[in-house]
């Protein structure tokens, strides 16, 4: 994976803005927005109706070429996602669908057509588990990966559709800010082409990202930045109602407040989102973006940092993501190995 610098990541924030710099270095931007994820945002922000800006003419037909080839993707993954609603609904199940899935079915097509998706995630009821499969099993499902345990999700893909099925039964993360046990309550119900779907409240759907990224795959301790959902995270506050008040109690613990500050401050700092002073004010979270910027441009920092990170917030992990039913040796072995991914292993997305 290639290093890019803290300037081709501000050319590539101002770009996703709208606002290009007139010294822009398209090769470096449009490679960094390949890496994170977002070229099909920046095509969107270089694109859209609004006062579009002039640009390169080969710049404008390959990011013409990503939000075409995106848009009829999505558009297909919409169809698969309706076909798998209804054949829960049919059978009484209630699914909620998550991240990614469930932000292009509040989107406009326009809009949806930005967004890139590997795959769909829908969270059902633990006692919905085994139904929900056997629907999916009914209507041409194969199950690719099967639950490692009775909390961990199932894949399953068909060989027609453009992504893999991730079915939860909980979101990853410290049960007590997830609250898995209220998300489904607490769903909201969304139209999209005709078709009802559920998606988590918009405080549900906020909360879900940082734990995806700040506790599951460990951005508070390596300093790293999910720009692309750092652009999600951008139209949920611009677009959908936030109880801020509620959301920071359940991120009740210092380090867990400071996680969920981090990411946003993230958002804020590239995408200009507004979020509350109580938050942006929070000095540990502002050092952090400032570590994550500094790595970009000293990536010997990145070792160093995260050892520092880790010694002055310790309790800052997944607990629930312990396999407490192995034995002692197992579980010992995978945290060696977890430990060893930790500082050799980068993540598609991640800067």
């Amino acid at each position: 994976m290639a290093r890019h610098g803290s300037k081709a990541l501000e050319h590539l924030a101002s770009c996703l803005r709208g606002q290009i710099p007139a010294d822009v270095d398209w090769l470096s931007v449009i490679s960094l927005a390949n890496e994170s994820l977002t070229a099909g945002n920046l095509a969107l922000a270089c694109l859209g109706d609004k006062s579009p800006p002039v640009i390169p003419e080969d710049v404008a037909q390959f990011l013409t070429a990503v939000l075409g080839r995106n848009r009829a993707r999505n558009a297909r993954l919409r169809s698969q996602v309706a076909e798998l609603g209804e054949s829960l609904q049919a059978r009484g199940l209630q699914a909620v669908f998550l991240k990614g899935t469930a932000l292009i079915l509040q989107q406009s097509d326009e809009r949806a057509a930005a967004r890139m998706i590997s795959d769909a995630d829908l969270l059902v009821a633990p006692s919905d588990k085994s139904a929900a499969v056997a629907v999916l099993r009914e209507i041409g499902y194969v199950i690719t990966e099967a639950a490692a345990g009775p909390t961990s999700a199932v894949t399953l893909a068909r060989q027609s559709d453009v992504g893999m099925i991730d079915l939860h039964v909980r979101v990853r993360g410290p049960s007590a800010i997830a609250q898995n046990d209220m998300i489904l309550a607490r769903s909201c119900t969304v139209d999209c082409d005709g078709v009802e779907f559920r998606v988590p409240s918009p405080s549900d759907q906020i909360a879900h990202l940082v734990l995806h990224d700040q506790f599951h795959n460990r951005d508070y301790w390596k300093g790293a930045i999910d720009l692309r959902h750092l652009c999600d995270l951008d139209w949920i506050i611009s677009n959908l109602e936030i109880d801020w008040q509620s959301l920071e109690l359940r991120f009740e613990g210092r380090s867990e407040l400071d996680a969920l500050a981090s990411q946003l401050l993230q958002a804020h700092r590239l995408l200009g989102t507004e979020i509350p002073r109580s938050l942006s004010s929070r000095w540990m979270a502002r050092m952090q973006v400032k570590r994550c910027i500094a790595q970009l441009d000293y990536p010997v920092l990145a070792a160093p940092f995260a050892v520092l990170t880790i010694a002055a917030a310790p309790f800052h992990r997944n607990r629930d993501a312990v396999r407490y039913d192995l034995p002692l040796r197992e579980r010992s072995l995978g945290k060696w190995r977890a430990l060893r991914k930790f500082f050799t292993a980068g993540t598609v997305g991640k800067l």
